[in-house]
Parts: structure tokens; sequence; C-alpha cells
């Protein structure tokens, strides 16, 4: 409902005054949708003609006696928000005679302050800060605003809280409500403007569910035991703001709306309300109130109490192995029972007025299947449920103590079932009922065709004990079908049943079209079943789905063609096989393709290779269809090595201790060709001669020193190959990575030759230049020959003696040695690389020749010439290389068979020892003249005399 108009903000959220209904572009707007379709309303007679009342099934009008159909009428009604003694409140008025032309509210025509409001159709609570409108009306008016033709006539017959209740000044109407309350928005438009609109609360609870907790026994597949109702969030029409009851209750599983049977006061009268003259003993059953009588207070006899009480505590659930019982604790009474099934976990009510504590044959009064029936003491009450029956979910919270749930099912349905296809030029549908928890003697039906696609041609009734056509009408003008069927002796069932078939000729081929046949839900009476004993029963209808008539079979507008590809899993072919093999076809309902492809069918040449013959199929809707078949044949291919990029030539120097090499490549990755199988090899051409030496099916091969060729084949059943080759050259040297060190106090950077005499099994020497940066060289990795070595020997031929790497080992593919601090290389030998292995008296003798010599670098290559004294590497010869030969005077080389450090005592297997003292003579004869120039002393003896000459200052 929408409003619009002026009113008063009273501060904290709070607004008064009285503000138009609007139309909001409806072209029905009006109240009508609150009054409940298919309720019963009460309307007193006209002009104050008497308490006597009437009933009126709500169907498309308001609450105005008469006015069928409605009449937009939404200009009729205002809303009054208001403060009554401190309570906030609202109400909905009603303004007959209204016109939209002249509404109540217009002054121009009404004269200042509009038409005095009249009837208060519904009223109740606000609460501002939920934004809420509690419906309570219960048949009060405004002061003031007229006075009702039967006090309390509302909440005496079905009113109070969720009916209108007002005085038209001809009689008074009683009308239950689908909506409890209201949802407000209020929209601030400007200058005292506002838009209020009023949404009904809709339920979101689980409204049916009952809730239990307690201790139950194990009996085979079931449970069995007595345990009481919990308090949980049951719905209780209007609720307490939040609009949930937590208090608990079983209110919601009597059918709001239904009409309710209850026997005099205190069980002395016939079933009748005891309210002279009436002669009525029906209730409509409200939305806040329980199916029993007013034991609690509220209302005269024959009224239920109302509002509801939280009585959740008087309700328990006994299970048994078949059945199950709701019992009315304080009399022990059975409210409901029925059968239980422990496999699908569903309660069927199927109570038929039985109780514990005594019984009415209530069945006569809408008792049996679905109904309550219990006597309370002034009484018996039978009141029809909405639900069937309930599905079951228990969940154990403690050994042997469980939460059981109790959740109503949905309402039956009764559907319209029909071949989706009809070829034959007829249509048979059936009318079914479902599996029930009540049973279900007989059935109504009112149905509608569409005449222009079918013709009526028979009916026929159902099965037993649906297997009589009690009455039948037809109309093929309108296209309307009337039938109803039973068993005049009296049968029932509540199995799945075929109820009756309707049979029609296709007039006209339709493609996939719904609701060719449909239930006239406007038709009165409705279609339902029926109980026995004529207790109706109100399904879910279903209208006929769609369904097609056609007869036509496709026409084939392009056949299909041959085709050629490579191997049967080709892409093309698949390509092939979904365009159809390129056929095309026509119907009016379309059509669907499908083909007979089978592997099976394939006549193979070889792998896949080969031929097979494909039926293409189009299919129309209701199966109909038309065929061509075209041939595809596959011819070979060879695989092929998908990763061939991966393979390049290879070079790696040959592994330490010998001169070879185990080389590894990536393992071919080959893309079948037609076959499923392929195999890969990898053949070995040593030296490259194109001759096979080796196949081998690891990607790994131990080479020696040379270059080869390596080929990777990869081949199919079909004899289809691929192949890649690439070059593999193992060089002749093996890696050496050392560390260095030079005695300290050498320049840096600084580069010398080193030379590293390898022994062992296998025996070599080589020389490279080295670069030492602050005396040290770190992870030199120098190429040596090829061998079987277990001792180094490391020396600056030009500079020091010889040092043994006693180390030297293989990691991995490489040699690796350490000469360093402090077995670093002795600098001093200046005559090593062609004499002997000491610093003695001939080093002092080359110094002494080279003294004061400027090189220009220290740097040395392995083609410097002897002799080079510039032992620290700073360009000339000096008194700082002298210190080198006075600091290792008489020290010695070290060898592979024995180690010897640094010391003056002569090595046992170095030959001859170190000289000391030499005459010149002897120099001359030995071809070391050069070294005549050291005699300092001019004594004709090159020794020890000298050196303290050159201390003293004597110089060349």
């Amino acid at each position: 409902m929408y409003f619009h108009g002026e009113l008063t903000d009273e501060g904290g959220g709070v607004y008064s005054g009285v503000v138009a209904m609007i139309d909001e572009g409806a072209p029905d707007a009006g109240y009508d949708v609150y009054g409940k379709n298919g309720a019963t309303a009460w309307f007193g007679d006209d002009s104050g003609g008497g308490p006597i009342w009437t009933s009126v099934t709500i169907a498309s009008h308001d609450a105005w006696p008469t006015w069928t159909p409605d009449t937009p009428d939404w200009y009729q009604y205002s809303l009054n928000l208001y403060v009554d003694g401190g309570v906030l409140r609202w109400a909905v008025r009603n303004h007959p005679g209204a016109t939209e032309d002249h509404p109540w509210y217009d002054e121009a025509y009404w004269g200042a302050g509009g038409k005095p409001p009249m009837g208060v159709p519904m009223s109740g609570t606000m609460d501002w800060d939920r934004m809420y409108a509690l419906e309570t009306d219960t048949g009060a008016y405004l002061p003031g605003t007229g006075t009702p033709e039967i006090p309390g006539g509302a909440a005496g017959y079905g009113g109070g809280a969720g009916a209108w209740d007002m005085d038209w000044s001809w009689g008074s109407e009683v009308v239950p409500l689908e909506m409890p309350g209201f949802e407000v928005q209020i929209t601030d438009l400007g200058g005292g403007e506002y838009d209020i609109s009023l949404t009904p609360w809709a339920n979101t609870a689980a409204s049916g569910t009952m809730e239990f907790e307690g201790e139950l026994s194990a009996k085979g597949p079931a449970l069995t035991g007595t345990i009481p109702m919990t308090a949980g969030s049951y719905y209780v029409a209007g609720g307490d703001g939040e609009h949930i009851s937590t208090g608990g209750g079983f209110d919601v599983l009597a059918q709001e709306g239904g009409v309710a049977y209850v026997q005099g006061y205190y069980g002395t009268g016939w079933w009748n309300d005891n309210y002279p003259p009436g002669d009525n003993d029906t209730f409509v059953i409200g939305p806040r109130h329980d199916a029993y009588p007013s034991q609690q207070g509220g209302g005269p006899w024959g009224s239920w109490y109302d509002p509801d009480c939280a009585d959740y505590g008087m309700f328990e659930l006994e299970l048994t192995a078949d059945h199950w019982y709701l019992r009315y604790a304080p009399t022990g009474e059975s409210p409901m029972s029925g059968t239980m099934d422990w496999d699908t976990m569903y309660a069927a009510e199927t109570d038929l007025g039985t109780q514990d504590g005594g019984h009415d044959g209530s069945a006569a009064h809408g008792g049996g299947g679905g109904a309550w029936d219990w006597d309370c003491g002034w009484g018996v009450e039978v009141v029809p449920l909405e639900l069937p029956g309930f599905y079951l979910n228990i969940e154990e919270v403690a050994k042997g103590n469980y939460h059981v749930t109790m959740t109503p099912s949905s309402p039956p349905e009764v559907p319209l079932n029909a071949p989706t296809c009809n070829t034959s030029g007829q249509v048979e549908v059936t009318i079914d009922m479902p599996d029930m928890a009540k049973q279900v003697a007989g059935g109504q039906f009112f149905l509608t065709y569409d005449n222009t696609v079918l013709t009526y041609a028979g009916h026929s009734a159902g099965d037993y004990p649906f297997d009589t056509v009690v009455y039948w009408d037809h109309d093929p003008g309108a296209g309307t079908i009337a039938i109803s069927v039973g068993d005049p002796f009296g049968g029932y069932t509540n199995q799945a049943t075929r109820m009756a078939t309707l049979t029609f000729d296709v007039a006209s081929e339709v493609c996939s079209e719904a609701d060719l046949v449909q239930f006239d839900t406007a038709h009165e009476p409705p279609s339902m079943l029926s109980e026995p004993g004529g207790i109706p029963i109100y399904p879910t209808l279903t209208d006929l789905y769609a369904i097609s008539t056609d007869q036509t079979a496709p026409s084939l507008t392009a056949p299909a063609m041959n085709v050629a590809y490579l191997c049967l899993d080709d892409v093309p072919f698949n390509d092939w096989l979904l365009l159809n093999g390129g056929a095309d076809a026509y119907d009016a309902c379309g059509v669907v393709w499908s083909n007979d492809y089978d592997p099976a069918n394939f006549v193979v040449y070889c792998c896949t290779a080969g031929y097979v013959d494909v039926t293409f199929r189009a299919t129309d809707p209701c199966g109909l269809y038309v065929e061509t078949t075209a041939t595809a044949t596959f011819s070979t291919i060879a695989p092929y090595i998908d990763n061939d990029g991966a393979y390049s030539a290879v070079s790696v120097n040959a592994e330490a201790g010998g001169c070879t090499a185990l080389v590894s490549w990536d393992a071919a990755v080959v893309v079948n060709g037609c076959c499923d199988t392929t195999y890969v090899d990898y053949e070995i051409d040593l030296y490259n001669d194109w001759a096979v030496d080796a196949t081998i099916s690891d990607p790994w091969y131990t080479f020696p020193s040379g270059t080869h060729r390596v080929r990777v084949l990869a081949w199919d059943d079909c004899g289809e190959e691929d192949y890649v080759d690439f070059t593999v050259t193992v060089s002749d040297k093996n890696e050496l990575v050392m560390d260095i060190g030079l005695q300290p106090t050498v320049d840096t950077p600084l580069s010398r030759c080193i030379t590293f005499e390898l022994s062992g099994p296998d025996t070599d020497t080589w020389s490279e230049v080295i670069t030492f940066t602050g005396g040290y060289a770190d992870d030199v990795m120098v190429e040596v020959p090829c061998g079987d070595y277990d001792c180094l020997l490391v020396s600056d031929g030009l500079h020091t003696l010889k040092r043994k790497a006693d180390d030297f080992t293989i990691v991995g593919t490489q040699y690796v040695a350490t000469v360093t601090d402090p077995d670093y290389l002795l600098g001093g030998n200046l005559n090593g690389v062609v004499y002997n292995d000491y610093i003695d008296i001939l080093d002092f003798g080359v110094y002494v020749g080279e003294y004061g010599k400027d090189y220009g670098t220290g740097n040395t290559d392995c083609s410097t010439p002897y002799p080079h004294a510039d032992i620290s590497g700073n360009g000339t010869v000096g008194t700082e290389d002298f210190s080198f030969i006075q600091i290792n005077f008489l020290s010695q080389n070290e060898g592979c068979s024995k180690g010897l450090s640094p010391t003056k005592t002569p090595r046992a297997d170095a030959g001859m020892g170190p000289v000391t003292r030499i005459s010149v003579a002897e120099l001359v004869r030995l071809g070391m003249a050069d070294l005549v120039v050291a005699d300092l002393n001019h004594d004709g003896w090159l020794d020890e005399n000298d050196i303290t000459a050159f201390l003293n200052g004597a110089r060349p």
C-alpha cells in the first residue's frame, strides 16, 4: 500500500497525521490483495437489518458485498498515524462514498478538513524502531468514527487480529486477512511531505516444523519412546515485533482459513455454537490460535483462545516401530496420529478421530485423516489440517537422547501427463494421482483444451477405485471438459493411481507447445480430490507440459560427403562428425543430428589407418528421422619428435680421472602418428664415421675423447619414423680447479706463469698464466691434459719452489686442489727452470746478476725468458726481492714421493744438495758465467761472504 501527504514529525522517529492512499500507477490499485483470496467473509444484513450473518468466499473483490468484479478504489482509503496515550498506533480508514475525482481529502469539494473519516478496516500498533506496523484490530473503532452493528462480532466470527471489521451503515463485515503485519518505509520529500509504503511482512520461518527432544530407545530400525515438544521458532501471525514466537507452539499446522467444527459447551450440546438463534457449528481458522477452546479464559465459550498462548509444553511425541502419536499432554489425548515409515522417515497422518481419552464420531464434521479430534472436557473439536504428513529428521545429541523435527510435507500434486511426442495423430492425456498420506475416494476435474490444435475424441475412467465415470460434460466450441470419477461401492486408495484418460485427435501439427490441456482454475466448484465421506482435498494442479503433435519426418536437403584424412583421430575428422558429414536436413520442429560412428566399425590397414562408413541421422523432437551415409578414409602419418629443438651440438671436457665423459640429453617426446604405441632408440656413432657402434634406450652415454654423432630415432608399428642427429665432442682436457697463494708481500694484481706437474698412473705437465689478487687466486679453473693422476706439484718456475697439493682429489667431474697459506708457493728459487731444487747461492747469483733491472712490469707469462729476478712483482729487481732469498735460503722443492716442509734439511731423494759455495771457474765451466758478477768480494768464490758483502752495501 502506498500513501502520500503531510505528516508532523513528533521527534524520535515518530510521525503523526492522516495521509491518502495513492495509485502508484496500478490499474487495479486498492486494498483487495490483503483480503485472503478463497477465505470466507461474513456480512451482516443490509441497513442494520439484524445480527444474522451470511458468508461469501473472497475472490477478486474487497470486503464490500456484491461488488464483483472489484473496482479501482484506492481513493477510499487513508492512513492515520497517531499517538494514543503514549502508545504509537496506526489505522487504515475507509471512506465509502468517496470518488476518484472527489476523494475524502479533497477540501475543495468536501470543505475545510475534508470529509470526516469513517470505518477503520485495519488498525494496530507501530514499532518505530523496527518500522513495523503490527496488525492488532479486534473490532474496535477510533473514538467518534462509528459503532459496529454487532459489538465484538469481529472477534466472535473469525475476526480479531488479521481481520477487517467496520460498519458502513448497512451492516458489519468481518474478513480474514492473509498478512499479519507490515514493514513500513517513510521517505521525506521535504516541506513536510512524505511518501509511505506498507509492505506485508513475508513469513520466512519453517513454520510448520515441530521440534521435540528427549530419550528414545532403538528397536530394530526404529526409535521408540515419548519425548516432549521443545521451545522453538514457531510462527505466530502478528508475532511479537520480531514476528516469530520463540515460545513454541502448534498453531500453524491448522490451515489458516479452514473450517473447524466445535461441539456444544461441556459436551452437553449438539454440533452448534449455542449462540441463539444461530445454527452455525463451524469456525474459520484464523492465524493466531490453536484448535482448542478457550480453557485459558479467552472469549466466550465456543470461541478459541485468542490471542494464542505459548503452549508447546502441552504436546509430546510418541514414536513406535510403525506408528506415531502427537499427544495433548494434560489429558493424554492424541490430536494427531499416523503411520511411520522408518526407511523414508515419513510420518503419514492417518488419524480417523481416534483418541486415548474417548471418541466422538466426528468424521461427518470434517474429521478423519488430516484433522485433530479430541475431548478437552467440554466438547469435541475437529480441525482440518493443511498438510497430510511430515518428514522426520532425527539427530542424536547425546547417547540415547535425540532431537526430532517433524516438517510438514508439501501438498499433493495432481498433474496432467501425455507422451512428449505424438506421431500417431492422437494424444492421450492422463490425470494422475501421486502417493497420498490420506485415503482418496474420488475426484472431480474441470479442464480446458486448445481446440485449434486438438479435437476431443473420447475419455475413459482410470484404475481402481477410479474406474467409474460419475459425471461427464464437454463443450467443443469452448474447449472445456468436466469429468468426475470414483467407485460406486465406496472404494478408496492412497497409492499412486491413474484417475482418468482423455483422448484427442490432432487437428494440426505443433512443435513443443505447452498448456494444450489445462486445469480450469477459475471454475466453481474447483477441481479437487475427495476423502471417504466427501471431505475435499485441494491439490496442486499441474497443467500439461510442452508436447509435440508432429507426424512429418525431416527431409534431407544435402547428403553427407566422403572425405580423406591422415589417421583416425585427426581433428578434421572430428569436425566432419560434428558437421554431420556436411549433410543438412529440414523439419518445421527442428532436428538433432546423431551418427553411428563406432571404433569397432573401423576397417584397419595399419594402426588407425583405414576407413569407416558413418551413417548420419537427423531426428525431429518426435523421433522421426532421415539418414545419409558417407565414408571417411585415413592414410598413415609418421610419428614426430616434438622436442627436436632441444637437440644441439654438445661440447664437454673429459671427466677427471680419465679421458671420457658421461653425456646426457633430453628424452625424446614423441607425438603419435597413426599408432597408439611408438618406440624410441638412441644410436651412438663413435668418432662420427657413420657407423653405429651402440644402440641404447636411455638418453645418456659415456663417450671417449673425440667428436661423435647421436641419432634420436622414433618409429611406430607401421614402420613410419622420425629422427634428429646431434654431435657430442669430448675434449682431451680435464678441468682442474685450484686455490693458489703466493708468499705474502707480493704486489697485486699480479699475473704469473704457473706450472702444474701431474703424476700417477699417467703423467703430464701443463702451464697456465694465473692472475693473483692480494697474493691469491681462488677457484682457478685450468684445463690440463686428461689422464689418471694422484699427485699435483705447483710452482712459478721463474720465482718459487714447487709445492705438493696434499688435498688433490676428484669432485664430480673435476680435479680440485689447494696450495694456500700456510702452504703457499715460496719465492726465491730463481733458477728452478734450469737447475736445481733449492734456494741456494746459485739463486743469489741470479739475483745479483739481475739486480737493478727494470722489466717494466712484474707480470710474466709462460714465454717470459729466464732469468727473471722480480719476485715481489713490482717490476724491478731490488733489495725487496733479496728478502725472499734470505728468508727461504736452503729451502727445497716438495715432491710426490716425499714431501718436505720449507726447512734447510736436504731431502734424501733430492739428488744434488743445495750449493752453498762454488768457484768462479766452476761457474764458467758449468755454463753459468752470468753468475760470476755475484762474486762481490772478488775472491774467486761465490759464497756466503758475497751475501755479507751485499748486505754491507757492495753492488755489482
